[in-house]
């Protein structure tokens, strides 16, 4: 029998910032992902969820520190938060484009 759950991609900043055409450095992701409300860097400085980032990714302990992985639908935030220089190789086109961005 097949789960009606729907499998969901995550991705690390690196991975989203390869969505962008041109792609985006993860230092850039980073950026727009703070802008946008979805992560800050704690005193150790590792990125950590915020409340409204947390329905949008996971953290994976590694090492020292850890990491954010981040779903799709983080790149639809990440859009409102920063112009789009880079226009997204996925079906967001369209939003990246109708975007109103402060």
């Amino acid at each position: 029998m097949k789960s009606s759950a729907e499998t969901v991609a995550y991705d690390t900043a690196t991975g989203i910032g390869k969505l962008f055409d041109p792609p985006l450095t993860a230092q850039e992701v980073n950026a727009r992902l703070e802008a946008a409300g979805l992560h800050v860097k704690d005193e150790a400085g590792v990125w950590r969820a915020t409340k409204l980032g947390s329905q949008f990714c996971v953290f994976i302990s590694i090492g020292p520190g850890g990491m954010n992985k981040w779903k799709g639908s983080a790149v639809v935030e990440l859009l409102k938060a920063k112009p789009a220089a880079a226009k997204p190789k996925t079906k967001l086109g369209a939003f990246a484009k109708k975007a109103k961005v402060p």
